[in-house]
This record gives structure tokens, C-alpha cells and sequence, in this order.
């Protein structure tokens, strides 16, 4: 008589989304990873947006999806870059209004009428790809 195994819908709905199965428990290194490397690669000025990383995971259904992300708006900015490098032209003042920058170490301040913007830094989707065991493409664009 041949050898087999029975498994029935709810054990292999735990091993898939229970907490504790292999596929949670999976994401769920691969999103601290993601977190942390991403918390290293990050541009630091005062570490707001670097304390502001965060890790979940979400079950819906038979999905197990980890996000890692930051709730600070201009976290997009610092990661998909503004400006030209974003793909939306020069930052330009209103007419009439200057754009004014303070330098960090000193200096004096600046005033223009327009900036190229900011580079993309691509903080979390660097970190994505050395923790992820899969493949990673960016799709913003």
C-alpha cells in the first residue's frame, strides 16, 4: 500500500497565512530586513524620517503582503526625488516670489527663481533588493 499524506483546508491555511506558518514568518524577516537596511540607506538630517520607518504585514485572504514604509509625506520625496529628476520639470517660484534656501553649515542664504529639485535617493527599493530572495523591479516610472 503506497505511502500518503492528507492535509485538510485549515492546515494548509495556516501553513500559508497563519502567524505562525513558514510563508508569514517569511515576509515577515524579509520586511524587518527591508526595514532595516532601508533605516541605514535613508538620508539623515535630524533621523525624523529615519525613526519614522515602519514594518507590517497584512493578510488578505491567501495574499501575505509586507509593507514597509514611512508615514511622512516627504519620505516619497526623498525616495522618487522632486523636480526635474522626478520627471516634473524645475521647481519655480511664483510670479512675483522667490524661492529662499538657508545652507545647512552656514553660508548665506540663497534666492532664486527656480531649482532643478531633489535626486531620488531610492532608499526603500535599495533595501528591497538586497533583502528580498526574489526579484525586484522598480515601477515608479
Amino acid at each position: 500500500m503506497p505511502a500518503h499524506t492528507t492535509f485538510r483546508d485549515a492546515e494548509i491555511r495556516n501553513l500559508l497565512t497563519g502567524p505562525t506558518g513558514p510563508v508569514v514568518r517569511t515576509v515577515e524577516t524579509v520586511a524587518r530586513r527591508t526595514g532595516n537596511l532601508a533605516r541605514v540607506f535613508v538620508p539623515v538630517d535630524k533621523g525624523t524620517l529615519r525613526g519614522s520607518i515602519r514594518e507590517i504585514i497584512v493578510i488578505r485572504g491567501q495574499l501575505v503582503v509586507g509593507r514597509v514604509f514611512t508615514p511622512l509625506e516627504y519620505g516619497r520625496y526623498q525616495h522618487d526625488g522632486t523636480g526635474v529628476y522626478a520627471g516634473r520639470g524645475p521647481i519655480e517660484a511664483p510670479p512675483g516670489k522667490v524661492l529662499v534656501f538657508v545652507p545647512k553649515g552656514g553660508g548665506p542664504t540663497i534666492y532664486t527663481k527656480r531649482v532643478k529639485g531633489t535626486p531620488p535617493t531610492k532608499f526603500l527599493l535599495r533595501a528591497l533588493r538586497i533583502a528580498s530572495p526574489w526579484p525586484v523591479r522598480d515601477h515608479s516610472g
